[in-house]
């Protein structure tokens, strides 16, 4: 299965796509032609990443362990 039909089953609807107005180290891997996909995932809110008090509610904490584990179980058999 590829992510995005994980993504949909842990959580039920469709992954939302869309440009990231930020940076991560995601740019240096597709520009470097080491991986052209690249996903940039993870749990919370967009919201409260990198803000005072910042946090993850632990439902969704575990529903990104959950969408990790099933990717890396169907990458590496």
């Amino acid at each position: 299965k590829d992510f995005s039909n994980i993504v949909e089953k842990i959580y039920e609807k469709k992954p939302i796509y869309f440009l990231f107005p930020a940076t991560s180290d995601a740019q240096y891997y597709r520009n470097s032609n080491y991986c052209e996909k690249t996903i940039l995932f993870g749990p919370g809110n967009a919201a409260t990443a990198h803000a005072i008090n910042e946090y993850v509610k632990i439902e969704d904490f575990i529903n990104a362990i959950k969408v990790y584990t099933l990717w890396a179980y169907n990458f590496l058999k």
